[in-house]
């Protein structure tokens, strides 16, 4: 079995963006609590990113706060990792799924 993680961001105001990619178990790990704050975020833009910006680091602080084993920046730079790419950054994390999938067939890939 394999996982995957789906993520959604709203680039602007209505414009969504999915990337669909497989995770190891590590990096699910790194991410859980991040992705848990996310969703406890009570602000309309979650996850103010635009390609290194340091905001999305201040606005998540309080996860080293928590006790966790892994690190503020390991799990912020392990998401960004699995978010889709935009050519602007995006503002708001809208959907995080968590696929077990046991088989998939290639059917086209073009480069």
């Amino acid at each position: 079995m394999a996982n995957y993680l789906l993520v959604e961001v709203d680039t602007n105001d209505g414009d969504y963006v999915t990337a669909f990619n497989p995770i190891s178990d590590t990096a699910l790990e790194n991410v859980k609590l991040l992705i848990e704050k996310i969703k406890e975020n009570p602000n309309r833009h979650n996850f103010p990113y635009e390609h290194d910006d340091t905001q999305v680091y201040d606005l998540y602080a309080e996860i080293n706060e928590y006790g966790s084993v892994v690190d503020q920046d390991i799990a912020i730079d392990t998401f960004i990792d699995y978010v889709p790419s935009t050519e602007y950054g995006f503002h708001t994390v809208t959907r995080v799924e968590l696929y077990d999938v046991g088989h998939v067939d290639g059917l086209l890939y073009k480069k």
